[in-house]
């Protein structure tokens, strides 16, 4: 596939669009339980494990992520550091914002 680029680009192409269809598929699926969720129990529990789900793997993703920046992976010590300085950046913003509205 290396040696071919014009190969390589169509296969790029394609799998750049099998990912758009398929993250479109994915919302609607999510869309269309979050709708269901507001009036069938059993599609609030599904949401509500779903949620879960993401919430527990996003705190695995960040302790692996801090783990590897304390292991001392430059990689990981900059994503870790690009984090860190997000958060800041978002909090600082937040009390601005809550300044503004009680001021």
């Amino acid at each position: 596939m290396a040696a071919d680029p014009e190969y390589a680009a169509m296969m790029a192409e394609r799998k750049a669009e099998y990912e758009r269809t398929r993250t479109a598929k994915r919302k609607a699926e999510h869309d269309a339980l979050v709708e269901r969720a507001k009036t069938d129990p059993e599609a609030a529990r599904q949401l509500a494990e779903h949620r879960k789900y993401q919430s527990e793997a996003a705190v695995r993703s960040y302790q692996k992520m801090k783990a590897a920046a304390e292991a001392g992976d430059p990689e990981a010590v900059k994503r870790y550091e690009a984090h860190l300085a997000k958060r800041r950046e978002d909090y600082h913003k937040k009390k601005e914002q809550q300044e503004a509205i009680s001021a």
